[in-house]
């Protein structure tokens, strides 16, 4: 199973449903984005608003997963599917 979670408040209403796959052992991939850091990107409003300097969400998960990793890069996040799927 795969999720695409906002940054704080996506992983933070998601904390229960990660931490019972957890439990129940299931293998998830989880993806975790936030708005753009470099402030001259940013749109008015909404991208102040929503863009974390700290990651709330994944302290909240850590401790609940086996594999984090943290990368923009998707040729580290296809190894790693293929890693978690042996």
């Amino acid at each position: 199973m795969a999720v695409i979670l906002h940054n704080v408040v996506g992983t933070m209403h998601a904390s229960m449903a990660i931490y019972n796959a957890y439990v129940d052992k299931v293998p998830i991939i989880i993806l975790s984005g936030t708005g753009p850091m470099d402030t001259k990107r940013r749109r008015p409003y909404i991208d102040w608003v929503h863009t974390a300097l700290i990651s709330l969400g994944k302290k909240l998960v850590l401790n609940l997963s086996i594999g984090t990793f943290f990368s923009n890069s998707s040729s580290i996040l296809l190894r790693r599917c293929s890693i978690f799927n042996s």
